[in-house]
């Protein structure tokens, strides 16, 4: 369940939004003290912020500035500000989308569903699926259980990285190759199969191989079990 943290100070609005979040199967909190917002935020450990910008005793251009000194977490920047001089100002602090107030629930839950698309897990320095752990700078597949390690490809880390955020669901060829070509890498059938293949011969030198699943018909799956 993705985890999303809200900054704002109209505590009737935090309260709604975090009831809108928890409705629509996302774990929800908002900041009780703005001048504790470091140390809430850090306890929560968010997957996603929204943050208003006009709040008491700061702003959210300066939280903004901050969490981006160390995290990539994906920002969307609340407020009753309407005119394009702040919204410029927010996404060149760092913001990644600007939602104007007052906004529907759909909208925000569209808002919200894009940004947790988008970055996936691309802002943490690791993944992590049961004694599978991957390292995102190094392209670095590791078992957490035997300490076992072996370094990936780009392409071959794309793949097991794609199949981590969806683990214990299937996953077709097709949308494997989508995702791949997005992220800036050429890649067709036979290159994809190449690269299942070495992927897979890495993950047995780890001892990890047991995780990766070929589905008859369907695709590919990274579970416990086989499906």
């Amino acid at each position: 369940m993705k985890r999303i943290f809200i900054i704002e100070d109209d505590m009737h609005l935090a309260v709604k939004l975090r009831s809108v979040l928890e409705k629509n199967n996302y774990c929800a909190e908002f900041c009780k003290e703005l001048n504790m917002w470091k140390a809430e935020f850090t306890l929560f450990q968010p997957d996603l912020l929204l943050l208003d910008i006009n709040l008491q005793g700061t702003n959210g251009y300066v939280i903004c500035t901050e969490l981006r000194k160390r995290t990539r977490l994906p920002v969307i920047f609340i407020t009753g500000r309407d005119n394009e001089e702040d919204e410029i100002r927010a996404l060149n602090l760092g913001g990644d989308d600007y939602l104007r107030k007052p906004f529907s629930d759909a909208l925000l839950l569209a808002y919200i569903g894009r940004q947790l698309k988008v970055h996936s897990f691309e802002y943490r320095d690791t993944v992590r699926y049961r004694n599978l752990q991957l390292d995102i700078a190094k392209r670095i597949a590791l078992n957490n259980a035997t300490g076992d390690s072996i370094e990936l490809t780009g392409m071959e880390f794309q793949i097991i990285f794609y199949l981590v955020g969806k683990a214990e669901t299937v996953v077709s060829r097709g949308e494997i190759t989508d995702y791949i070509w997005e992220n800036r890498c050429y890649v067709d059938e036979n290159a994809l199969n190449v690269n299942l293949s070495r992927l897979r011969s890495k993950l047995l030198k780890i001892k990890c191989s047991h995780l990766l699943h070929s589905i008859k018909g369907e695709g590919l799956s990274l579970c416990f079990d086989n499906m």
